[in-house]
């Protein structure tokens, strides 16, 4: 049986920041992993063809969902909150879907106390 190797020796790649602005193009960031600045409302992830990220939102802001372009978990809007995290990914077309959150108000010590 080959032998596992040290997943504590294994490093994930450094954030890359992304101001929030209207069309906030994922795909010219360079990196799987970004943090997304500012409190500027986003329409669009940009056209990046079949990638998956990783979001994590620094302050507030508000993502607007488009049922073909940008699908948002409950089909709606949603507004971000500090220490979010996201996992995006985007079709052949480059049109974004939210596959996956975790809430930072619903993290162990978050606002609601830790309770999922």
């Amino acid at each position: 049986m080959a032998v596992r190797p040290d997943l504590s020796a294994r490093t994930a790649p450094a954030e890359v920041p992304v101001a929030s602005t209207t069309i906030c193009d994922l795909g010219a960031a360079g990196s799987d992993r970004i943090v997304i600045t500012g409190s500027n409302a986003i329409t669009s992830f940009g056209t990046a063809a079949n990638r998956r990220i990783r979001l994590r939102w620094a302050g507030s802001v508000t993502v607007t969902a488009n049922p073909a372009s940008l699908v948002l978990s409950g089909g709606a809007d949603i507004t971000t909150s500090p220490g979010d995290i996201w996992n995006v990914e985007s079709d052949a077309a480059g049109n974004w879907r939210m596959i996956g959150c975790e809430l930072a108000a619903l993290a162990p010590g978050g606002a609601d106390g830790g309770t999922f």
